[in-house]
């Protein structure tokens, strides 16, 4: 029979790191300093692992030293806590606080403390995460274990693209995560207020980086315009590429997207005067599906029933939120579905055996 009496050996480890006995390295970290043991660090995490095997600077008292100096101490002092223990103690701890634990876990390896604070954040901090969202989109994409966290970011976004595009926050994406976003196909949004944003977004990098203020309307005057027009096409490149320009309609294109002709690349503005004056399919290859489907109507298994879903006022969620219905309106994002087609023009979706959602696209 095997028995695992863990309490006590977390304990006793916990003494060990607050005791300092016997110990052969010190971490600097900022202001503070942490006493630790070489075998414990080796052991626990791949990146101790890594550094004291490489080499080692040693000081007159025979002590390896090292440094890591952009990690707050507070956050440092929980994650050796855990490395010793094995406990993570969330209470009383600011979510900005657990979100630098975050990042610091994976950092150092530590992927089984990653992945338990991720969890955490998704059930505990969603209020946080939302007022951060751009910070979180902009880091949590380079960790390749914090799949659940991304994938709570992405559903968050697609529902609520069209508020979270109208704030400042939006603003502050890196380049390379609006450009994962942009080819979602299930942001619920127009495609007119996405170029709107791209524009804004585009401005405000210009601004951050020449430390000058500009602003749309500045933009179209004919003082500004050869100064502005190259650096915006520039920093729009290759975003404008992924706007799906064929689901704005012929009055907003002339309205919002003509005055900004300077910007757009050659080939496909000429390939978009093709489509609006004459219907010629666009040649340029750029996303062409609507980000969003059309749910036209509820057929409720068992009971042979119809429902128009011009009827619905209330937002419906199917399957966790994979598919969420409001009006007419539909995101879906097919993780839990059995997908088929029906015909050209139809496709629909089981959700959860009782409903088929039949959706335009």
């Amino acid at each position: 029979m095997q028995l695992e009496i863990l309490p006590n050996l977390s304990s006793d480890f916990l003494s060990l790191l607050k005791d300092s006995y016997n110990y052969d390295v010190i971490i600097k970290v900022k202001e503070k300093e942490f006493k630790a043991h070489s075998i414990i660090l080796y052991a626990r995490s791949n990146y101790f692992k890594l550094l004291l095997s490489e080499g080692r600077i040693f000081n007159e008292d025979n002590t390896i030293c090292l440094k890591m100096m952009e990690i707050d101490p507070n956050v440092f002092e929980m994650i050796m806590i855990y490395i010793y223990t094995g406990i993570m103690d969330f209470s009383n701890v600011a979510d900005e606080t657990i979100f630098s634990f975050l990042l610091t876990t994976f950092r150092l390896c530590l992927f089984e403390a990653t992945a338990y604070t991720q969890s955490y954040l998704v059930d505990h901090a969603k209020p946080w995460i939302q007022k951060n969202f751009s910070t979180v989109l902009n880091t949590i994409f380079k960790l390749a274990n914090c799949r659940k966290l991304q994938n709570y970011c992405v559903k968050y976004l697609c529902l609520e693209a069209k508020s979270f595009f109208s704030s400042r926050d939006s603003l502050r994406l890196s380049k390379n995560i609006l450009s994962l976003i942009l080819d979602l196909d299930n942001l619920y949004i127009e495609e007119i207020d996405l170029w709107e944003y791209l524009l804004e977004w585009g401005i405000t990098q210009i601004h951050n980086n020449f430390n000058h203020k500009f602003n749309k309307t500045i933009i179209l005057s004919k003082w500004n315009i050869i100064q502005f027009g190259e650096a915006l096409k520039k920093t729009l490149d290759p975003l404008i590429y992924r706007i799906r320009f064929r689901e704005i309609n012929p009055d907003d294109f002339y309205e919002k997207i003509k005055p900004y002709k300077l910007i757009i690349p050659n080939d496909i503005y000429d390939d978009l005067m093709s489509y609006y004056l004459i219907g010629t399919p666009t040649k340029i290859g750029m996303p062409s599906l609507p980000r969003r489907g059309k749910i036209s109507r509820i057929l409720e298994g068992g009971k042979n029933s119809i429902y128009d879903c011009d009827d619905f006022n209330l937002i419906l969620y199917f399957g966790n939120g994979d598919l969420i219905l409001d009006g007419v309106n539909g995101i879906c994002d097919k993780s839990d579905y059995e997908f088929c087609l029906l015909n050209d023009d139809e496709k629909c979706f089981e959700a959860e055996e009782l409903e088929i959602f039949s959706v335009n696209v």
